[in-house]
């Protein structure tokens, strides 16, 4: 079947861009799908909209909310744009930069966020939140389902019906909730998890991630599932990583922990994180 978008006069193909819109007051981040013949015109008509962050062409997209601004190209409307993501004003107090750190054992009468590390307790205006591996916790959906917590899939459409049990899940802990404290109670639930502090909502944040689910492979370009949630994954990572990606990783957290190979944590906060 030949691909819709080459078929239009001229030419034109999908290009995929993060940009920020400039609404009076704060500043937002946001998706957009753009049809042109050339990047240097897709950025051109994007530019007219909003700021240009990124770029890439829309060749292999396999993230459902990319595909779902794919579908609203045509040539009649060769500019889709996406939900905005969250306010950056939110990240007002997180333009410190960020560092690595370690953190020790909780002790082990620890209960709820005792568990964690101290840099993780929120401050006013801010969450936790942890991304659980449904691969390390047996029956982490169901047990998501009965806890009366905010939780949401980082994975959709048939990778969330093929592999929920298997998937990473975003999480809004609360101190006073029965589940929390079990969780943060079982080691198992501390080896299989990504703990952080944000200010940005479940929504905002559950987006964000999303992102960073699959990655495209430098060897032969196709996607494949990236487990950064993964405490062994995260430690590599952070240790690792470009200053600037990990910096786009961290994009609206305050701090980051995961459990190391001793028990403790591997931490990365911003630097004026208590």
């Amino acid at each position: 079947m030949n691909d819709p978008f080459q078929t239009l006069h001229p030419p034109r193909r999908p290009w995929l861009i993060d940009a920020e819109t400039l609404p009076p007051g704060t500043t937002m981040r946001m998706r957009m799908a753009v049809l042109a013949p050339t990047s240097k015109a897709a950025l051109r008509i994007a530019g007219e909209r909003a700021r240009v962050l990124d770029h890439r062409p829309a060749t292999g997209a396999a993230l459902d909310e990319e595909a779902a601004l794919l579908s609203r190209l045509d040539a009649a409307n060769p500019v889709a744009s996406g939900a905005e993501r969250f306010a950056r004003v939110g990240d007002a107090a997180l333009i410190a930069p960020l560092h690595v750190r370690a953190a020790a054992p909780p002790p082990s009468d620890a209960r709820g966020f005792d568990a964690l590390p101290g840099v993780l307790l929120p401050s006013r205006d801010e969450r936790v939140f942890a991304v659980l591996d449904g691969a390390g916790i047996f029956g982490l959906p169901e047990i998501l389902a009965q806890s009366g917590l905010d939780a949401r899939c980082l994975f959709q459409g048939k990778a969330a019906r093929d592999h929920a049990d298997a998937a990473p899940w975003l999480v809004e802990l609360s101190a006073d909730n029965a589940t929390t404290r079990r969780l943060l109670r079982a080691e198992r639930a501390l080896k299989h998890g990504l703990f952080l502090t944000s200010p940005v909502s479940l929504d905002g944040l559950w987006r964000h991630l999303r992102k960073f689910t699959m990655l495209a492979d430098p060897a032969t370009g196709r996607h494949v599932f990236f487990r950064f949630y993964d405490p062994m994954v995260f430690r590599t990572l952070i240790v690792s990583m470009a200053p600037g990606n990990i910096a786009s990783f961290c994009t609206g957290t305050r701090a980051m922990a995961a459990m190391d190979m001793a028990g403790g944590f591997a931490v990365i906060a911003r630097q004026d994180a208590a």
